[in-house]
């Protein structure tokens, strides 16, 4: 409670969660991975379960785990994970919508969206993309030079990332062009 401090509820995830909390106001839902490779939905006001997602797993990383923050749009649960997949889940059901898969790397970053596009960082793939929010479909992808932690921003239809090589990027968010 933030006027008291007091426990409002606590949930057992079961796993170490290193993920930062999202919450949908509309629907009253936070989502929040885990290291166990879980996607949870709870209610906000109470700590019930809404649904549990778990993600593939890959033979190097075989819990799935997803270390950053979740990212709502349009409905959908977007989460990157180190099992080399970027997922967009049901917000209301916890299916999966679609995935895409790298076998380059992981998805460490928390995506973001603007004009119906979600754009991912690929980390040890050393890049961005542009990703239509319905079907997962690239639209455009820039590499840099060295891995991206960044999470990217975007701002009047210009995207900002930062990578492992020491540089800032503004891309054109409609072509991917560099600026």
């Amino acid at each position: 409670n933030r006027e008291t401090g007091s426990l409002v509820w606590k949930y057992d995830t079961g796993a170490v969660v290193r993920s930062t909390p999202t919450v949908d106001s509309k629907t009253g839902t936070v989502f929040c991975g885990t290291l166990g490779g879980e996607l949870l939905a709870l209610k906000v006001k109470s700590g019930k379960v809404v649904w549990k997602f778990k993600t593939s797993g890959n033979k190097y990383f075989p819990k799935g785990e997803l270390l950053f923050e979740p990212l709502v749009y349009m409905n959908t649960v977007y989460v990157g994970s180190r099992d080399a997949s970027f997922y967009a889940i049901n917000a209301d059901n916890g299916t999966l919508r679609w995935k895409v898969t790298d076998p380059k790397g992981a998805w460490y970053t928390t995506a973001a969206a603007a004009n119906l596009t979600v754009f991912a960082a690929s980390s040890d793939g050393h890049y961005i993309q542009a990703l239509d929010y319905s079907t997962g479909k690239e639209k455009w992808k820039f590499y840099t030079e060295d891995l991206i932690f960044s999470t990217p921003f975007i701002h009047k239809g210009i995207l900002y990332v930062g990578s492992h090589d020491g540089y800032v990027y503004v891309l054109d968010a409609l072509t991917g062009s560099l600026e």
